[in-house]
């Protein structure tokens, strides 16, 4: 199959723009817990809002994972 992630990315984000009718990837996204290799949306995020981040929730649902 692929040798490296890197050849896998270009063709992740060629089948999942027809899947899903998006362009909106980041590739190598740092999360704090790790580092995903390609995250994705299908809505553009209006980047002037701002989130608060939940890290009790964020820690409830790392702790349910492992």
């Amino acid at each position: 199959m692929f040798k490296l992630e890197q050849e896998m990315i270009p063709i992740l984000k060629k089948h999942l723009s027809e899947k899903y009718q998006t362009k909106y990837f980041i590739d190598e996204f740092n999360s704090g817990n790790g580092i995903a290799d390609l995250v994705f949306t299908t809505e553009e995020v209006n980047s002037s809002q701002n989130y608060l981040l939940d890290y009790e929730l964020i820690y409830i649902v790392f702790k349910y994972f492992n």
